[in-house]
């Protein structure tokens, strides 16, 4: 008898901090999904799968077999693949002028390996300058000191989510901001892990977005019941946790100027998603 094809969601990253959030929310509570009746891998696990498959003059069908055995794709069974370091690590973003070097080979690759396998793929994406600040690593910093603003600029985020439009052709590919998962995180939760998503808590995807303060007022509201979505919004306009200018400035030579036109480039880039084929954008 054929097996049923099970729902696979891909979190193919990059690592934003939501996505890091996810990540880390497989990682603690993959035992808890499991019961729940969804397998989760996590990034360590399931990247290192998808690349060893790659790495081989493998048929298709022993590829499938081989990802088959090490992601526990279970008959009929919903499975979440965290595979945030597919593009690369974090220590590869923003090499050569290019937000990720060789991204196009990478991503044709991995949907040349998965796209007979995965119902959706899921992204995540914040402002450039947001997500480079974030990941705090001196080298990188100093690639994007060396870089010029127009450059930086040149930077797309729907460019390379239309990669994975053409490598997955079959899937949905979901787009995350991180605003949308802040207000809507249960929802959110819900959407790619079912019932299962109630082992998590919401506050997890939230947190990282917020200052200090911002973190202490999120507590105080959840004291209360369930937060509102407008004050949500609310709470995230007042305390969200972005570079200080200050300090983005002397680690990346991005001046106010260059923030706020990556910050208009970001909308660009979200009215861009709109229009790709499959793409979903919360």
């Amino acid at each position: 008898m054929m097996q049923a094809k099970p729902h696979v969601t891909l979190l193919a990253g990059p690592q934003t901090r939501l996505a890091l959030a996810l990540n880390d929310a497989v990682r603690t509570h993959c035992d808890a999904i499991a019961v729940a009746g969804v397998t989760a891998i996590p990034n360590r696990i399931a990247t290192r799968a998808f690349r060893a498959a790659s790495a081989e003059n493998f048929s298709d069908d022993e590829r499938l077999a081989l990802l088959g055995s090490a992601l526990s794709l279970h008959e009929g069974r919903p499975v979440f693949l965290s595979a945030i370091n597919l593009l690369g690590a974090p220590t590869a973003a923003y090499r050569r002028q290019e937000l990720y070097p060789n991204a196009e080979q990478m991503i044709a690759s991995a949907g040349a390996t998965l796209s007979s396998i995965v119902t959706r793929v899921v992204m995540t994406a914040e402002p450039l300058h947001h997500f480079l600040f974030s990941l705090s690593l001196p080298t990188l910093n100093q690639r994007v000191a060396d870089s010029s603003w127009e450059t930086l600029y040149e930077l797309s985020w729907s460019d390379l989510i239309s990669e994975f439009c053409e490598a997955f052709p079959l899937s949905q590919l979901l787009v995350i901001t991180s605003d949308a998962a802040f207000v809507g995180a249960k929802t959110l939760l819900f959407e790619l892990f079912g019932p299962a998503g109630n082992t998590f808590d919401p506050a997890h995807l939230q947190r990282p977005h917020l200052t200090p303060s911002g973190k202490a007022a999120l507590e105080n509201i959840r004291a209360a019941g369930e937060p509102d979505p407008d004050i949500l919004e609310g709470l995230l306009a007042a305390h969200r946790a972005t570079p200080d200018p200050v300090e983005l400035e002397a680690r990346t030579g991005i001046d106010k100027l260059t923030s706020t036109l990556l910050d208009q480039r970001f909308l660009e880039d979200l009215r861009d998603l709109e229009t790709l084929p499959n793409v979903r954008l919360l």
